[in-house]
């Protein structure tokens, strides 16, 4: 997986369990938190122990160099800090690639709350914890949004109005995890279907073309864009082209979040 997702509640609600008695979302956060923080300490430990091994009988520097990096990962999660708080080099990020770390990933903590000022009250003490932190925050109303979820969008709409944001919790969580990922969508049409595509933000437009085909890759020559709002307001991709607003890009370009795009490539040629 890429990243984490922590649900905590910030509603009080006799008919819903809550293992700890008490709706406290600052402790249940913390709770989690330890619980990654030792899962990764065991691995961590445990793959030392090996790695340690392994560079005295050889003497080989690439066993030195991950064992070094691993006892100062130890270290680190010794002290209950989770591995996001521990400055790494791309090069050592690398070496812990293959472990899959819990406390390595970029963590979105989402508060569950309810229309009371005393669960929004819960929700503020859970961000200022996760600012501290340095870990993104949201608040969602799963339960209005699962209510709105049954009506029609007309009244769906009115009632979003009324409660503000958070009751759009699947939008606002999908939003904060592309972001949390650095995660941008690009589309692309044939007649009237149309494809979205994800790909990391500051990707080059060639290498995004290659997430389509890899022939489209491999004889990029140019690609046609346009900026979905822009279509939108042009009413059509041929209205939008005699506005000047679609532009022609070359393989360097990089992708923006909501482009629309047409990637002109040369096929290979299959021999026979």
């Amino acid at each position: 997986m890429d990243a984490i997702l922590h649900l905590v509640r910030c509603f009080t609600d006799p008919t819903v369990a809550h293992v700890e008695t008490t709706v406290d979302p600052v402790r249940d956060a913390e709770i989690i938190e330890l619980e990654l923080t030792m899962a990764d300490l065991e691995l961590v430990e445990r793959r030392y122990q090996r790695v340690s091994k392994v560079a005295m009988s050889t003497g080989d520097k690439d066993a030195k160099a991950e064992a070094n990096l691993l006892a100062k990962v130890r270290e680190h999660l010794n002290s209950g800090q989770p591995l996001r708080t521990l400055p790494l080099t791309k090069e050592e990020r690398e070496i812990l690639k293959p472990y899959q770390l819990l406390t390595l990933k970029p963590m979105l903590v989402v508060g569950n709350v309810d229309e009371s000022a005393e669960s929004h009250q819960a929700f503020e003490q859970l961000q200022n914890w996760c600012r501290e932190k340095g870990i993104s925050a949201i608040a969602i109303n799963a339960k209005l949004a699962a209510e709105l979820a049954e009506l029609s969008d007309e009244d769906a709409s009115e009632l979003a109005e009324l409660y503000g944001s958070e009751v759009q919790a699947l939008q606002q969580v999908v939003r904060a995890a592309f972001d949390l990922l650095n995660a941008i969508t690009f589309f692309t049409f044939v007649g009237k279907e149309v494809t979205a595509w994800v790909v990391t933000k500051g990707t080059p437009i060639v290498k995004a073309a290659g997430k389509i085909h890899s022939d489209m890759e491999a004889g990029f020559i140019r690609a046609e864009v346009c900026p979905f709002d822009r279509l939108k307001e042009a009413g059509s991709w041929e209205a939008a082209k005699e506005r000047g607003w679609v532009e022609i890009k070359g393989k360097d370009y990089e992708v923006q979040d909501g482009d629309v795009v047409i990637i002109r490539f040369q096929p290979p040629h299959h021999h026979r």
